[in-house]
């Protein structure tokens, strides 16, 4: 596709000339359209960060790697092998090619119950070329492998095979997380709404959530890898900075609008609304948000990483339902929904649908789950931060 180069402090992009004279060629980001001039560092940056772990997570890589925790361009050459979407990072003249099954690093049981415990430290192993060389957003322990369904095997990805599951352990700060994030998901799937599937599996006697990657297509050593971004990449604003953390939802809804997924727009109001009703820490934004380029076009990609931090707190984070509503109307969704009374009324009407659906599903899921064996205490808190969170929708609602 192009090339990584570093320039000064930070780095730059360039597409390769048969890439930008390929009128079929997909570009990597709608912030980087196709063209010959390099693009530079601010620009470069806001897509490969959007690829990169964040916070502690990353901090612990960087030590590991021994490179700059700022310095992307460091952790994407040693992150780069798999990543979100199509993209690979390999060293300049090395090719991609498909790999030999018999050729991949498969982890035994020893291997996986050190990874799934959070190790501090010791992910990075010198002598182990293939291990965690893999780059994924977010700042929970997390992994991304090859899983081999003939063999009910795991491995680690490389640029020739690519990883088609995402693997969560336990969080010891957030018990039954697993559960948690199990429970959340499945409710908003029966609601229709578009997320990740995701399984509660145990891996060497650990209970991991495991997502199957949508943007990869097939399974084992033969998977292929789609191209996705997050809205911030596609907006060209880095993760870290001021401005991808105050996401615009305005321009997000334009986006959907021009590529044809304007039905989406409700799907991930639908979603946020749901993100607060259950008492999330953040709701959905430009990070958690992202485009899946499929042979028919761009689409709206499923969500992930829907749970509640709600159940563990006294108090919620997340930001104001009223705000989240004004940005609906801002967005075109519910024209004057604030300041006329029967787009209000109607505005409250599909909130209260909402509200009701998802404790619906709560209660369903939880019977769900106590049919299949992964019923957890946790689920019984799942209901009271939706409907406190619906309480203080109210109050934001009419009194503002």
């Amino acid at each position: 596709m192009g090339a990584l180069s570093p320039v000064g402090d930070g780095y730059s992009f360039a597409y390769l000339p048969g890439v930008v004279d390929d009128e079929g060629a997909i570009p990597l980001s709608r912030s980087l359209p196709l063209r010959a001039e390099p693009y530079g560092p601010a620009e470069t940056a806001a897509f490969v960060e959007g690829l990169l772990p964040e916070g502690r997570r990353r901090q612990t890589l960087a030590d590991e790697l021994g490179v700059d925790v700022d310095d992307g361009y460091a952790l994407i050459a040693e992150l780069g092998r798999d990543c979100p979407g199509a993209v690979v990072f390999v060293p300049e003249g090395q090719g991609v090619q498909p790999a030999d099954p018999k050729s991949l690093a498969w982890l035994g049981e020893e291997e996986l119950d050190e990874l799934l415990v959070r190790p501090e430290r010791g992910l990075i192993d010198p002598g182990h070329d293939r291990r965690m060389r893999f780059a994924l957003p977010g700042e929970r322990h997390k992994l991304a492998l090859v899983y081999d369904p003939a063999g009910d095997r795991w491995a680690w990805p490389e640029p020739g095979a690519p990883s088609t599951h995402v693997v969560k352990p336990e969080d010891p700060e957030l018990p039954a997380f697993g559960i948690n994030a199990m429970a959340c998901m499945t409710a908003l799937r029966s609601m229709g709404l578009p997320v990740a599937h995701t399984e509660l599996v145990p891996i060497a006697g650990h209970r991991c959530l495991v997502s199957k990657r949508f943007d990869r297509w097939g399974e084992g050593a033969g998977a292929e890898r789609l191209h996705r971004e997050s809205f911030c990449q596609a907006f060209g604003l880095a993760p870290r900075s001021e401005e991808g953390e105050d996401f615009d939802w305005r321009r997000s809804c334009e986006l959907l609008r021009e590529i044809g997924e304007e039905d989406a727009i409700e799907s991930i109001f639908a979603v946020a609304f749901c993100d607060y009703l259950l008492g999330s820490r953040e709701c959905i934004h430009g990070k958690r948000s992202s485009l899946l380029y499929t042979s028919e076009g761009p689409m709206l990609a499923p969500f992930c990483d829907v749970h509640s931090v709600g159940v563990y707190e006294s108090h919620r984070t997340c930001r104001s339902v009223y705000k989240l509503m004004r940005e609906c109307e801002l967005s075109g969704l519910a024209p004057s929904a604030l300041s006329d009374d029967p787009q209000l009324r109607s505005s409250v009407i599909g909130a209260l649908e909402t509200a009701g659906r998802l404790g619906e599903a709560i209660k369903g899921v939880a019977e769900q789950a106590r049919q299949e064996g992964w019923y957890g205490d946790i689920q019984t808190r799942l209901l009271p931060p939706t409907v406190d969170a619906f309480s203080v929708f109210g109050d934001d609602l009419f009194d503002f």
